[in-house]
């Protein structure tokens, strides 16, 4: 079977579905910070985000990604972006489909008789009546193991192909089946189950070596979690999961308890096993545990976050000692401060780092929201590489092990000039251990002003990086018919590259992009098409994606 008929049969699979009630609309969410695989949203409980919703972000000058939401609070979410996506900048718009809140029972209005109250059909019995006792009596909720099972998840399947012309012919295509479903009282103690997982076929069709082509099966989460009621003193969460309290310590295969203090602060341990941070999570080789104390107490807007400390083990020798931090805080009116970092302590078995401390990861964001016509945030990010004996960064070369790193400062704002008109920029200035860059943009975006439901947004943009240096113009365009939404975008860059990369340095590069999505009942479809074309560049990619939520 030639890959083109490959693509074709995949692509009626994904198409072949129907819908038959009307979804809800999506709401609209906007990244307000950014730090290494995460990104920082603006919406929160309060529009429906909850731990494992799937957003959808457009990224200027490129195609959607979809980012899953791992730690809400009212306002505010942070997201991870999927292994090998590039994280969108500040400011990149987005949407997310709430799950639809059953409409209320129409009002039945009472029935009005000619009756005094001498004729009401039933009399009173005032046997075991305590005149002391209270007016009303005890309400009590459904306990448990009397509610139903619930559940909830959506199905997926998508499909990208590409192909590279520049003086040959190779194509590439990617398609993944999955599915997030979860079971809440499953066993009848208030419980949740979760479960995800996804299958990809992965296959080229290149100029000099021919067709090829691999499947793989990924097992993503697979927990129960007992103790979620509000009364709960103590919350068990076992299986495959990312903690909810922690979920900066990644992946993990083991148990976690959780205890509730009077205080409303939350401690908690865990053991078990680190999946790999590959695709294929294979696990076995190292194993941990860690303790963390969690504050919020019963004001967590004002100020909440965790201390934890992992330690790890490889293949049964010690390997890693960790602290990770997180904090939210409002100091003053409009303004919130989101901070996380991860210390590494090492020992002198470290050969290449030494003893003391070394501080790994870094994020910290400072927003301030005067008012709804302007807001403007600074946030600043570090990482270093980590000596670990986990498979992860083993094969660095020792130089970089010992000194990369990378700072990235940026400074970002927006004002309305008018109820439509919305104008953004933002700067990032970067430094590592050989070299520095920066970059800078400058957007206006006009949201119904040319006509109801169309979004425009024309942008300017400078880049001076290790390699290349230049600048370039970035258009933008949405438009909603209903259930149905249309995107299109044009980027052109003119830009200097090093010659040790290319004989001719300077060159011109554009890009367009255009895309669909539609909802319809349960059911969400998506299709989208970029091309890359200019001196150097000659390439296409079309892909696909349905999804059912149930």
């Amino acid at each position: 079977m030639t890959m083109h008929l490959r693509i074709t049969w995949i692509a009626l699979l994904l198409l072949v579905s129907t819908g038959l009630a009307q979804d809800p609309e999506p709401i609209t969410v906007r990244v307000t910070g950014v730090a290494d695989g995460s990104v920082f949203l603006d919406a929160g409980r309060t529009s429906g985000l909850e731990p494992g919703t799937v957003v959808r972000l457009f990224p200027p000058g490129g195609s959607s990604i979809e980012v899953t939401v791992r730690v809400v609070s009212t306002d505010g979410a942070r997201a991870d972006v999927p292994p090998g996506a590039e994280v969108p900048p500040i400011g990149t718009p987005g949407e997310f489909v709430r799950t639809a809140v059953p409409e209320a029972p129409a009002r039945i209005e009472p029935r009005r008789v000619n009756q005094t109250f001498q004729d009401l059909p039933w009399k009173s019995d005032d046997r075991g009546f305590d005149p002391d006792g209270p007016l009303l009596a005890p309400v009590a909720g459904t306990p448990p193991e009397r509610r139903p099972v619930d559940w909830r998840g959506r199905v997926f399947g998508s499909l990208v192909a590409s192909h590279e012309g520049n003086g040959g012919s190779n194509d590439y295509f990617v398609a993944r089946l999955g599915s997030r479903m979860f079971a809440t009282n499953l066993f009848g103690h208030a419980g949740e189950f979760e479960l995800a997982f996804d299958v990809d076929r992965r296959g080229t069709d290149l100029m000099d070596s021919g067709d090829g082509s691999h499947s793989r099966g990924r097992l993503e989460r697979f927990s129960y979690t007992y103790g979620l009621a509000t009364d709960d003193p103590y919350r068990v969460q076992f299986g495959r999961f990312y903690s909810r309290s922690i979920p900066e310590l990644g992946l993990l295969d083991g148990a976690e308890l959780t205890a509730r203090l009077q205080n409303g602060m939350r401690v908690g341990a865990f053991a078990g096993a680190l999946p790999r941070p590959f695709p294929a999570h294979a696990t076995g080789e190292d194993t941990a545990t860690h303790v963390f104390v969690e504050f919020g107490g019963e004001n967590p807007l004002e100020l909440s976050g965790v201390v934890a400390f992992q330690k790890s083990w490889h293949r049964g020798a010690a390997d890693r000692d960790l602290l990770v931090g997180r904090l939210f805080a409002t100091p003053a009116e409009n303004l919130t401060l989101h901070a996380q970092l991860k210390v590494d302590l090492y020992t002198s078995g470290d050969s290449v780092k030494g003893s003391g401390l070394g501080l790994t990861e870094s994020f910290t964001t400072l927003r301030y929201r005067a008012s709804k016509d302007f807001g403007a945030s600074v946030s600043h990010s570090h990482f270093e590489y980590v000596e670990s004996d986990r498979r992860e960064y083993e094969n660095l070369p020792l130089d970089l092990l010992r000194d990369g790193r990378n700072d990235r400062y940026r400074l970002s704002a927006w004002t309305r000039l008018a109820e439509r008109v919305r104008v953004r920029a933002s700067g990032t200035a970067w430094n590592d251990q050989d070299r520095s860059g920066s970059d800078w943009d400058v957007t206006t975006e006009l949201d119904g002003v040319i006509e109801e439901e169309t979004w425009f947004a024309i942008s300017i943009f400078e880049i001076d990086g290790s390699y290349q240096s230049g600048h370039g113009l970035r258009l933008d365009a949405r438009r909603r018919f209903g259930d149905l939404g249309v995107r299109a975008g044009y980027t052109v860059r003119r830009l200097d590259t090093d010659g040790l990369l290319f004989d001719e340095p300077r060159h011109t590069s554009q890009s367009a992009r255009i895309g669909a999505d539609w909802h319809s009942g349960a059911w969400q479809y998506s299709l989208a098409g970029d091309a890359w074309f200019g001196d150097r560049e000659d390439a296409y990619s079309i892909s696909l994606f349905a999804q059912y939520r149930f």
